[in-house]
């Protein structure tokens, strides 16, 4: 969803996009995503897409890295059960 709101320059959407994606970041404790979340959420609410693109760029790898992390753990949950 944030891709597509960037993708279609839609600064509003963006900026609810990256508040969900913040909400759940800060309630699972990924700090990282968290931050460039709210910077995200700030870019667009300051209308500033070109820095929205460039934190998009970076949440994706973020998002990625945050993804392998959860799943390691999920999985060395499932192998000390």
């Amino acid at each position: 969803m944030i891709n597509q709101s960037l993708k279609s320059a839609d600064l509003e959407g963006l900026g609810d996009h990256a508040h969900a994606l913040k909400s759940s970041a800060g309630s699972l404790g990924a700090e990282a995503m968290f931050s460039f979340c709210k910077n995200l959420e700030q870019a667009s609410l300051a209308k500033d897409l070109p820095k929205a693109e460039g934190i998009c760029k970076q949440l994706n790898l973020i998002a990625e890295r945050t993804l392998m992390v959860y799943k390691d753990f999920k999985n060395s949950q499932t192998d000390s059960a």
